[in-house]
């Protein structure tokens, strides 16, 4: 039987569930609300939340920081040419918020 995680998503505190890849042998928890994943190499369905290793978080983050900056890619871009944001979201026609957010984390980022 599959053990479900309740409130245990790391991302959004939801529900996660054991998500099992039989060719490769891998289990997955995946988050039911966000579909955050955190990664694993243990083959046993039946995880024990005390299994759930500490650097396959870590991973999870970075990927989805990753997967963040390949996102925000153009306007990174033109931020780092010293563009203005209103002038970023004008050339990208991009939500001039969420230029400004994007800014604000490259600037905290800095620090």
């Amino acid at each position: 039987m599959l053990r479900w995680y309740l409130k245990s998503c790391t991302k959004c505190g939801g529900d996660l569930y054991p998500d099992i890849d039989p060719i490769h042998h891998l289990t997955e928890l995946a988050c039911l609300q966000c579909g955050h994943i955190l990664y694993s190499d243990i083959p046993n369905p039946t995880l024990d939340r005390v299994d759930v290793n500490l650097n396959l978080v870590i991973k999870s983050h970075n990927k989805s920081r990753d997967r963040w900056f390949i996102i925000n890619e153009d306007i990174i871009k033109y931020l780092n040419l010293g563009y203005s944001t209103n002038k970023v979201a004008f050339t990208l026609n991009k939500d001039l918020r969420r230029v400004r957010e994007v800014k604000a984390i490259l600037e905290e980022e800095k620090k």
